[in-house]
């Protein structure tokens, strides 16, 4: 009896005594559904200048953006890591927009100085949806979708920043939505229309009218590799006595680092090959010329097929060899890589 009258007094002690200890200090972060709020209550709710030194948007978007489809309108962002910069230097800043896409070796991106006055557009966009606002906002929970870092500086040492991590509860009452900064700097970066899924994979084939198919070079994804590689393939054909034309076809392959069909999108971009898409064929075309095909097949299934036998832009023959010395130098620099 007594033994049993001690236990429940240091039971009731131990009690008392973790009552005390202040909740959460066990923890890192928020309880599985709870929402922790760091937001700082003193930052100013009124931001005096116009005038932006740096502005910093970092972010991350678990899926495409859901747009409306609309005529001649770019395709869904990718999923992926984003950031936003821009940068007064004198009389010009500088924008960029870094988007580092899932299942990818190298971000896409997009850079460019422009005249001062494109800050003041930019902060435009701040006045507008009135961000000053939720200034010093920064809230976290355990739920996923949502990473966001806001910061902006003024010539008057003056500070706006919004933090969001967990899931869109984070987000403050009042927050514009990221899609409106990333619009904003694709049209001053004139990068409409480039800021699109990866490539999945590169196809070039080439053939006589005289003799048929001649070669075909392909670059694609193999998420069965390890690390982040592709396979380059080259399709010849296998000619004979009996079908001089070509029978069976001979097919050698190698890996190739992923960089290599990333590298191809900077060739889409410089020349906008995706405007090339759907265009009439040609109604004289020339017999003794070879017939070039490429095919560029988008992971989200957005494909563009051209061939030398449409109307494309002058500058088509320029484009088409930038592909093919792409791919060649692709196996170039895995056969030189086997060698070592």
């Amino acid at each position: 009896m007594k033994l049993s009258k001690l236990y429940l007094y240091l039971g009731l002690t131990l009690i008392g005594l973790l009552s005390f200890i202040p909740s959460g200090c066990c923890s890192g972060g928020p309880i599985s559904g709870g929402l922790a709020d760091f937001s700082d209550p003193r930052a100013p709710k009124v931001i005096d200048s116009d005038n932006i030194r740096k502005f910093s948007l970092r972010f991350k978007y678990i899926g495409g953006i859901a747009k409306p489809a609309v005529e001649n309108d770019c395709p869904p962002f990718p999923a992926g890591n984003y950031l936003l910069e821009a940068v007064r230097k004198g009389d010009t800043a500088h924008f960029m927009l870094s988007c580092d896409r899932q299942d990818t070796a190298t971000p896409l991106v997009f850079q460019k100085d422009l005249p001062v006055e494109a800050l003041l557009d930019l902060q435009g966009i701040i006045r507008k949806y009135n961000l000053p606002a939720i200034n010093g906002s920064s809230l976290r929970n355990s739920a996923l979708g949502t990473s966001l870092s806001f910061e902006v500086l003024y010539d008057t040492d003056e500070r706006l920043s919004v933090y969001a991590e967990g899931g869109v509860s984070t987000l403050p009452h009042g927050w514009c939505g990221t899609d409106v900064f990333l619009e904003f700097f694709l049209k001053k970066l004139d990068a409409e229309g480039l800021l699109v899924p990866p490539l999945y994979s590169c196809i070039y084939s080439c053939s006589s009218r005289q003799n048929g198919f001649l070669y075909s070079l392909e670059l694609e994804t193999d998420r069965n590799l390890p690390g982040k590689q592709a396979i380059f393939k080259e399709i010849l054909p296998q000619r004979t006595a009996d079908n001089p034309f070509g029978g069976e076809q001979a097919v050698k392959q190698v890996a190739v680092p992923k960089e290599k069909l990333e590298a191809i999108e900077t060739i889409i971009a410089k020349y906008r090959m995706r405007d090339w898409k759907d265009l009439p064929y040609r109604k004289n075309l020339d017999d003794n010329t070879d017939f070039i095909s490429i095919v560029f097949n988008c992971s989200d299934g957005n494909n563009i097929c051209l061939d030398s036998d449409q109307e494309l832009p002058p500058e088509y023959k320029e484009a088409f060899e930038a592909v093919y010395q792409a791919l060649t130098e692709a196996e170039k620099a895995a056969l030189t890589q086997l060698k070592q």
